[in-house]
């Protein structure tokens, strides 16, 4: 889509784990930097960043969200790490960080790798 346009993520049930709708979701504009989580990335994006925890912390950071969100995400844990890497077989990463590491660190980490691109790539204003 074009930078600018308004669209939305699915309208989904997480705990159903089933899309209900296309759209509906999270509403967004489109950007040249889009920061998603949990999904898989689009094939031609200009930078793909894995962000890699230790299945024991994930699966402690699932139930903490269950108990939190009042879902049983966990109870599907295995189905979803079958779906889950099976997504990211041919994944190559253009950098790997630490999820355990503070998000002041990831977030700076982040953010000089995004500089250092636009620093080559002027096609589009940080402004955009």
């Amino acid at each position: 889509m074009p930078i600018g346009t308004g669209t939305s993520t699915p309208d989904a049930d997480f705990d159903a784990f089933q899309r209900r709708a296309p759209h509906g979701g999270l509403e967004f504009a489109v950007r040249p930097i889009m920061l998603c989580d949990a999904m898989a990335p689009f094939p031609q994006s200009d930078l793909i960043v894995l962000i890699d925890v230790p299945d024991t912390e994930r699966l402690r950071r699932v139930a903490e969200r269950d108990l939190r969100w009042g879902t049983s995400v966990g109870n599907r844990w295995e189905h979803r790490e079958v779906t889950w890497r099976n997504a990211l077989k041919d994944l190559i990463p253009d950098l790997v960080l630490d999820g355990t590491e503070p998000v002041t660190v990831t977030a700076e980490t982040l953010r000089k790798r995004i500089l250092a691109l636009f620093a080559i790539d002027r096609t589009t204003s940080m402004e955009e």
